[in-house]
């Protein structure tokens, strides 16, 4: 019965060794992949500081003394830089459209916005789908933003209008306007970073002449990786008795069994 136990011991060690592997070279392997997607996140930004391009559309539906321009104000503390403003000195509307080619996935929208006596929303529009969001916005040089997030099914080309009410007098400011991919839905990818292996031993009581098989399932978050090749991962494992790995294992395992048996 001692030696049962002993064996015991000796077993689950060899698990814990193994499974301590495996995590550091997972969690080394999901850093490179990280920042590749960060890096290729951004679509398209507009921070306000040139002036704008011609794939802006802007439209008034009078444009009685109304005025259009990029341009800092020496007043302003929150934000020093440019922004775009836009003022009406009569009860006005505009519309401000952008087209941004895209493909398959999920996207975030952001915009910020401070404005006095208007009111507005900022549309998406894809394909025969089209979403609607109430804009947010602070009094001067208090900046809000308004986030919104479209799921495309197809490459397609997003639709981006914002559209704002002004009262007389009405005026408005945008500034970092940004369009990012997200990351998947952890329905349909998952993005988790942790790796977790789960080893088990069909015996783990062991007598002389016994052969134990281990069981090894590697996941990365919920999802099972059956080939470690294409996952950039590799398996290795050890006797921690001999020194020995690899196909060596199962055969001097056994061998040790039998051998320290009788010690």
């Amino acid at each position: 019965m001692k030696a049962k136990k002993h064996w015991n011991r000796r077993v689950l060690s060899f698990l814990l060794a193994l499974a301590m592997v495996v995590t550091q070279l997972g969690v080394w392997n999901v850093g490179k992949e990280s920042v590749q997607a960060a890096e290729d996140s951004v679509i398209y930004s507009d921070d306000m500081e040139n002036d704008a391009d011609e794939n802006w559309d802007v439209a008034w539906k009078t444009l009685e003394g109304v005025t259009v321009e990029r341009s800092a104000n020496q007043g302003a503390k929150n934000n020093v830089t440019k922004w775009w403003v836009f003022k009406s000195p009569v009860e006005n509307q505009v519309t401000i459209t952008r087209k941004i080619q895209v493909t398959s996935g999920s996207y975030i929208v952001s915009v910020d916005m401070d404005g006095g006596n208007v009111s507005g929303n900022i549309q998406i529009r894809e394909e025969n789908n089209t979403q609607s969001k109430e804009l947010l916005y602070g009094d001067w040089d208090n900046f809000k933003t308004t986030t919104d997030t479209v799921k495309v099914e197809n490459d397609s080309e997003i639709t981006i209008q914002i559209r704002v009410d002004l009262q007389a007098s009405g005026w408005f400011d945008l500034d970092n306007f940004s369009m990012v991919k997200a990351l998947e839905d952890d329905n349909d990818t998952d993005n988790s970073t942790e790796y977790n292996l789960q080893i088990t031993a069909d015996n783990t009581t062991v007598e002389a002449g016994d052969t134990v098989t281990l069981t090894a399932v590697l996941k990365k978050g919920q999802t099972e990786i059956t080939d470690l090749e294409a996952a950039g991962l590799h398996l290795y494992w050890w006797n921690n008795t001999t020194g020995s790995s690899a196909e060596r294992f199962c055969t001097e395992f056994a061998e040790n069994v039998r051998d320290n048996w009788n010690k």
